[in-house]
This record gives structure tokens, C-alpha cells and sequence, in this order.
């Protein structure tokens, strides 16, 4: 029963003391940085819980329309410890989710607003249907129904920080109706 015991606290001085090379420390906490996010908020986030009329996306077109008079909308709050650090917000549109993302909107950091009783700024976001088919050369009216153009959003900081949507990983974010960030986003095509 002594060696039990003894073989105990020895395994556990040993694991203790291995957490403390950060080579071995699966959470890598010595590299975990303080960051700043934009999460959807209003009516985009209303379609995005709305799956059968949606699909995942928050906002739709049809390309069957004038897509002279369509417009890829959604308003979004910028949460970060430091609610005055946005510099900006580019908004990038790709064709197809592996293809080449385009710039087709930057948003100033001094737009986004804190309304009354909130507790974050919040921007809107209005980026012309026309603006994004000219930059990604897609041609709806050859795509699928219930297609997808891709928007991504990243946000720089006044110190010079830029938080690419790329960097936006944990999935566990991006499956909550209730915080989604608005840093990769679904723009549906239909009939």
C-alpha cells in the first residue's frame, strides 16, 4: 500500500511539474492573447436561426432579380475589453470558399456606435449585391439554387493588430444562436 502511494504522488509531482514546460501544455496558455471580435446582431442574425428560408446564410438574392437594387446587409457589435480599439473593418467576397477573397468594403472603426443601454458599438454593414458580382466575377444566374457567396470580415486595431477571419477558428463559436461572429458569412443565391 506504501508504494501505491508513494507511486501516486510521485506521478503527480511529475505531471505537475510537466505542465510547467510550455512544450507540453496542450492548451498552450502561454500563447493565449487577449483578442477582439465582431458578432452578428438584428435581423441577420434572426435569418441565420432561420434554416429553412435561410440555409445558413444571413442574407439572400435572387437571381432571378435586379441585382442593381440588392444589397448584402447586417449589423454586427465589435466586443473586445477595449471598446474604442477598432480602427476598421474590411469586408472581403470570394465566389467559391477556397477561392480568392476580394476587397469590397472597408468600414471606419469610428461608425460603429454604443446605443443606449448597450454595452458594445455596433456597425452597419451595406455592401451593393453589384459590387461584390463585379469583384468576385461570379455570374449568378449560372450558379446553383441555394448557392453560396462567401463575405469574410477582418478587423484592424488601432495598435496596428489585424484579426483575419481566418484567425476566427473554434467552431464552437460559429454553433450558438445566440453569439455568432460575423467574420465568415453565407450570402444565398436562390431561384
Amino acid at each position: 500500500m506504501r508504494n501505491v502511494i508513494s507511486i501516486f504522488i510521485l506521478g503527480f509531482v511529475l505531471a505537475f511539474n510537466a505542465c510547467t514546460d510550455p512544450d507540453l501544455d496542450p492548451l498552450r496558455t502561454d500563447q493565449i492573447k487577449k483578442s477582439a471580435l465582431i458578432t452578428l446582431r438584428g435581423k441577420a442574425t434572426d435569418n441565420l436561426n432561420d434554416a429553412d428560408n435561410y440555409i445558413g446564410a444571413i442574407d439572400k438574392f435572387s437571381k432571378a432579380g435586379d441585382f442593381t437594387k440588392e444589397t448584402f446587409e447586417f449589423d454586427a457589435d465589435f466586443i473586445a475589453e477595449d471598446i474604442t480599439s477598432l480602427s476598421k473593418v474590411e469586408v472581403f467576397a470570394k465566389a467559391t470558399e477556397k477561392g480568392p477573397r476580394t476587397r469590397v468594403a472597408t468600414i471606419d472603426g469610428s461608425t460603429f456606435a454604443v446605443a443606449s443601454g448597450a454595452k458594445y458599438p455596433t456597425g452597419k454593414f451595406s455592401i451593393p449585391l453589384k459590387t461584390i458580382l463585379d469583384a468576385t466575377k461570379a455570374d449568378p444566374t449560372k450558379m446553383a439554387d441555394d448557392s453560396y457567396l462567401y463575405v469574410e470580415c477582418d478587423i484592424t486595431l488601432k495598435n496596428g493588430d489585424v484579426i483575419a477571419a481566418s484567425d476566427v477558428t473554434n467552431s464552437s463559436l460559429f454553433e450558438t444562436a445566440f453569439f455568432y461572429p460575423a467574420h465568415k458569412l453565407l450570402y444565398l443565391v436562390t431561384k
